[in-house]
């Protein structure tokens, strides 16, 4: 009898560790402690040319851009930050001599983006967020027509810039943690390839598999300039963490395939565990500034030009009280769930020149609402392996807006109607190559919002001073697909 318990507890112990490596739970892994640095550029250009030697017509097209951006980013058990700022630069030119138009544009813009949390209790934490951007744009247009609404030959120059600057400010407190847990599932994958060859020496248990992911995330942090001499180190010390902790049995070219074609693909998409909720507020200020120049010059029946110029700024000030539920939840190596309830009530004041060219007018008109309403959305995703996901995700928003009785301007906001918008979408990423990916997505939404309150009514050139009150029923649906072929060069 003893013999045989013993033969079935030895049966259940091997059963059991043979099911590690297909049982993993991902929940299990924590990112060790470590800091990063990244710095990426990217230098964008592309241009066409298009001549007709039959009717001497051509036009040409440039366009050119770059971006630098660094980011840093620490995890520990006290911090979870994540700090990103990029510089990004974009010139077009357009040029036909079919119209004779000419189209030159340049934007400059810096964005700043900060996440800073710090767990003062083991998952209590405070969190302080921040964005910044700085845009700048010019434009030069030049338009040659042969006839306007009143037969008369004419060209139009039109110069000027825009400065857009925005500031938003979030804080938070609240409890729970979310760590990034895909280097465990790319370490599962890997031992996985490994035991299907045969050249695993025997089945991981739990300890091997989260120090082996340990392994991969420390891996992955570190910084090697020159990419080739980055791969070869990487393989190297791959295959030394495997050999010194007894997890092969062959170092052979099937082995250094296995591992080198997993860790091609290493940038698989990211895979999230754990929960979040917190409560805070956010506050978000833009300010829009433009300066435009046109000058229209005729030439037939008479010459005449005529200059005009429209100089405005836009403000807008929106302050948020809001609860933020976040859920993360990787159910096996394959699957993964992810959902979010946002509950919140906004003040909006938007300030903003009024244009009337039927009374030859600019006034500046401020409108202020309240708003509340909830955001939610949840995603369900498949990854079969390190090379592709699948995934379909919805999203319902609702929420009702009051306005301000006192301002005369919220006329023209709606008033305590239902407005909402659900969504739903699919996504697939599949890596052919390390270089080359293919990328799919379809989405389809719909929107509904009620606008009430009081219109001016304009018929014709007439103008009618009297307000009329309205009640607009929007409704649309929309629907918008891309497939995309992807390479990278570097």
């Amino acid at each position: 009898m003893k013999k045989i318990i013993l033969l079935m507890t030895g049966i259940s112990l091997n059963v059991l560790t043979f099911a590690q490596l297909d049982t993993f739970n991902l929940k299990m892994y924590k990112l060790p402690e470590m800091k990063r640095f990244e710095l990426t550029t990217s230098l964008n250009e592309a241009s066409s040319s298009n001549k007709n030697y039959l009717q001497s017509n051509y036009s040409n097209n440039l366009n050119m851009s770059y971006n630098i951006a660094f980011r840093f980013f620490k995890n520990s058990p006290k911090w979870q930050l994540d700090e990103n700022i990029s510089n990004a630069a974009n010139l077009s030119t357009d040029h036909s001599n079919t119209s004779d138009n000419k189209i030159t544009e340049n934007m400059l813009n810096c964005h700043i983006n900060s996440t800073n949390r710090y767990y003062f209790i083991k998952k209590c934490f405070v969190e302080l967020d921040g964005i910044s951007l700085i845009s700048n744009s010019n434009y030069n247009y030049t338009y040659n027509h042969n006839y306007d609404y009143y037969y008369r030959n004419y060209s139009s120059h039109e110069k000027g810039n825009s400065l857009n600057q925005l500031l938003e400010i979030s804080a938070n407190i609240g409890v729970g943690r979310i760590e990034p847990v895909q280097d465990a599932n790319l370490a599962v994958y890997i031992l996985q390839d490994l035991k299907k060859a045969n050249v695993l020496s025997h089945d991981p248990n739990i300890s091997e598999i989260v120090a082996f992911s340990t392994f991969i995330s420390q891996l992955k942090n570190k910084r090697i300039f020159d990419s080739r001499t980055k791969r070869i180190y990487e393989l190297e010390v791959i295959d030394s963490f495997l050999t010194a902790n007894n997890l092969t049995n062959k170092n052979d070219i099937k082995t250094f395939a296995i591992v080198n074609d997993n860790w091609a693909f290493a940038n698989n998409p990211t895979r999230l565990s754990g929960w979040r909720s917190s409560f805070g507020f956010d506050f978000r200020g833009n300010r829009y500034e433009s300066n435009d120049k046109t000058t229209d010059i005729y030439t037939y029946p008479t010459s005449t030009s005529s200059t005009s110029k429209y100089d405005y700024i836009t403000k807008q000030n929106v302050l948020t009280i809001q609860i933020n539920n976040s859920y993360e939840d990787p159910i096996n190596l394959h699957w993964q769930q992810s959902a979010f309830v946002n509950p919140f009530i906004s003040k909006y004041s938007l300030t903003t020149p009024q244009d009337n060219r039927f009374l030859y007018y600019y006034n500046t008109q401020t409108y202020k609402k309240y708003s509340y309403g909830l955001y939610s959305g949840y995603t369900l995703s498949f990854y079969p392996n390190s090379r592709t996901s699948v995934s379909l995700n919805a999203t319902f928003t609702a929420w009702k807006n009051k306005r301000n009785s006192k301002d005369d301007a919220s006329w023209w906001t709606s008033d305590n109607s239902l407005n909402m918008m659900p969504s739903t979408g699919f996504n697939l990423v599949y890596y052919i190559s390390p270089r080359i990916k293919l990328n799919g997505n379809f989405n389809l939404s719909y929107i509904k919002f009620v606008t009430n309150g009081y219109n001016a009514n304009v018929i014709g050139r007439s103008f009618d001073i009297q307000p009329k009150y309205y009640t607009s029923d929007n409704k649309s649906l929309s629907t918008s697909s891309s497939l995309q072929l992807i390479f990278n060069i570097l």
